[in-house]
Formats: C-alpha cells, structure tokens, sequence
C-alpha cells in the first residue's frame, strides 16, 4: 500500500512539473512575439505592414485647366484615372498656398466642368478614393477668369496684382498720415501754452 502511495505522488508531482514548464514556454513565446528563427520567411506583422504599405492610393494627376483664361466664368477640369478607384474629390482654394478644405464635388468622372466663375484666379485640386482609403492631393492648377480682360491676361492679372496691394495698403497710409496731422496738431497747441506761458511772465 505505501509503495503504490509513493507511485502515485510521483506522478503528481512529474505532471505538476510537466504543467509548470509548459505555461514558462508558453509565457516566453508570447513575450518574445513573433518568431523570427528565418531569415527568409516574414513574419505576420511584416506582412500585414506590406499589405498595408502597397494599398496606398496613389495621387491622381490633374492636368492644366481650359480654358484659362475663361472669358464667360465656364472650364473644364481633367485628370488622369488612377486603377483601382471608384471616386473623385474636386477641391477648391482661392489661394495656391491655402488648404483646400471647400469640396466642390465628389464623382465617378475623370472631368468636371465649371460655370458661372465670378472673375478672378482659382485653384484646383483632386483626390483619388477606393476602399483603402483617400489618395493625396494632386497637383495644382488654376483658372484665371475675367469677362472684360480675358483678351488680354497678362493685363487683367497685372491689375487684380496691384489693385489687391493697393486696398490692403490705403488704410494703412490714411492712418498714419492721420497719425501725422495730429501729432502736428498737438505740438502747435504745445509750443502756444509755452509761449503764452513766457508771456505772462
């Protein structure tokens, strides 16, 4: 009786080491992530990096918009198709450098037509979407218009070029020249309480 006692606490005590062992494998496994014994096979992070890095969209390109200038405020937008997309976003700045946050339409098309621009210069933008997601802007390109000066571009963007400095620029010299005059004003009345001060005198 007593030996098959100490038979069966050897077994009890081998299975509790054989499972004590077993959960440290395993502990060590799951801290050391995944298993990088080859060199030649990737592991499922780095795959799945892959995937993701070559499903990016790729930017499509806009070409130069006609007409520019526009003489009735009409144009027409084209880019090239980029694979594997279904949708198109036309955004719009009304500065090269700005953020092109006014969304002009969403569509299928690769062109899109504009009407009734008031005169001015525009500037355009287009981005690619699929189900991976939204592709950069594309480049950029404007459309000059101007109704009275569409004959003539280089003068109607010379006088939208001189006319905006010169409004942004009136204010400022109305002010300091008011400035001026008052400062003048203040020392006359300065110098006259002086002199009718050394008068009363």
């Amino acid at each position: 009786m007593q030996g098959s006692k100490i038979i069966l606490i050897k077994k009890a005590a081998t299975t509790i080491i054989i499972a004590v062992l077993a959960i440290s494998i395993m502990e060590s496994i799951q801290r050391s992530g995944p298993s990088t014994a080859s060199s030649n096979q990737p592991s499922f992070f780095t795959s799945m990096n892959a995937i993701k890095a070559s499903s990016l969209v790729p930017a499509p390109y806009l070409h130069p918009i006609t007409p520019s200038p526009s003489k009735n405020g009409s144009a027409l937008l084209a880019w090239d198709a980029v694979p594997m997309v279904n949708n198109y976003t036309v955004y719009l700045s009304f500065d090269e450098a700005g953020t092109y946050s006014y969304r002009v339409i969403s569509t299928p098309a690769t062109t899109y037509a504009i009407h009734n621009l008031t005169d001015g210069i525009y500037y355009y933008a287009v981005t690619a979407t699929n189900a991976s997601g939204q592709s950069p802007r594309s480049n950029i390109q404007d459309v000059y218009v101007d109704h009275f000066y569409a004959g003539n571009p280089a003068a109607g963007k010379a006088i939208i070029t001189i006319a905006v400095p010169l409004i942004i620029a009136i204010p400022i010299i109305a002010s300091v020249i008011f400035y001026i005059a008052t400062e003048k004003k203040q020392r006359s009345r300065i110098k006259s309480r002086k002199g009718d001060d050394i008068l009363a005198e």
